[in-house]
């Protein structure tokens, strides 16, 4: 389990690598692979769905992350097809408020319903990615980006979730889960 840890990490760490050997300029693929690394607000997101999703039974686990970056995917889609969605700040905080105390209450839905409640969350985060792609990037390599970045953030959110639950860790579980709802408080406060 070790390695996997260490595995983990270091893909964590590669966005920042390779940035580093492109003198400082990212190109579109890099920002797109950064861009979810680069607001809490998101990087939170993903990793209390992943959370949430090991807190499931065994055969509910992955369809939460995968609805979520499906539902992320047609978020970002309708912000760069000038979609309007209102409310995307706001549905941003209550989306970190819920997702917390999801984790929180380690509580378990059917999985149509969890699988929905999270995709409605990932609508505006994608939303909000689409509405921030940099100019002069194709809309490939930002959705390529984008998808594969907040994978990354998804499986380790899950992996990190199996083991602090495998190691019967559930109040530092629910008290991650409770920090992040605080902070989805502070978003819709704010």
């Amino acid at each position: 389990m070790n390695r996997l840890w260490i595995k983990s990490l270091a893909l964590l760490l590669l966005p920042g690598v390779a940035l580093a050997h492109d003198g400082g300029h990212s190109s579109g693929l890099m920002a797109a692979l950064l861009h979810p690394f680069s607001g809490i607000d998101h990087l939170l997101a993903l990793l209390a769905v992943g959370l949430w999703a090991a807190q499931q039974p065994p055969r509910q686990c992955w369809p939460l992350p995968a609805g979520f970056l499906l539902a992320l995917l047609f978020g970002a889609a309708l912000a760069i097809a000038g979609t309007a969605l209102p409310l995307v700040e706001a549905g941003i905080g209550v989306s970190l408020l819920l997702v917390g105390l999801l984790v929180a209450t380690a509580l378990r839905l059917p999985t149509l319903v969890s699988t929905l409640l999270v995709g409605s969350f990932a609508l505006f985060h994608g939303y909000a990615h689409g509405a921030e792609m940099v100019p002069g990037v194709t809309t490939l390599l930002w959705f390529a980006g984008i998808a594969a970045s907040s994978l990354l953030l998804l499986v380790t959110g899950v992996i990190v979730g199996q083991r602090l639950q495998q190691l019967a860790w559930h109040r530092l579980m629910r008290l991650i889960g409770g920090a992040i709802a605080i902070s989805g408080c502070y978003l819709v406060l704010v």
